[in-house]
């Protein structure tokens, strides 16, 4: 599979090994996904959320993707 279209923000994902997997719908059909690495997608969310032109509102979300709550050990 190749992008079909290039931004050079998302460069890095395309260095990991992409993950694919076949799922089903709502329909009980077939649907191939081609998704990036997590590891690499965890280091994107990481380098925009510390971008300083980031929108203040999705820094937390970006935060929270690496390192959701209910991984939060007590």
């Amino acid at each position: 599979m190749r992008p079909t279209l290039r931004c050079c923000h998302q460069q890095p994902l395309l260095k990991g090994r992409p993950l694919s997997v076949v799922v089903a719908t709502l329909r009980q059909r077939a649907c191939p996904l081609y998704v990036p690495n997590p590891r690499w997608m965890a280091l994107h969310k990481l380098w925009l959320s510390a971008k300083p032109e980031r929108n203040a509102l999705k820094k937390p979300k970006d935060l929270q993707w690496i390192c959701p709550p209910e991984s939060y050990r007590i």
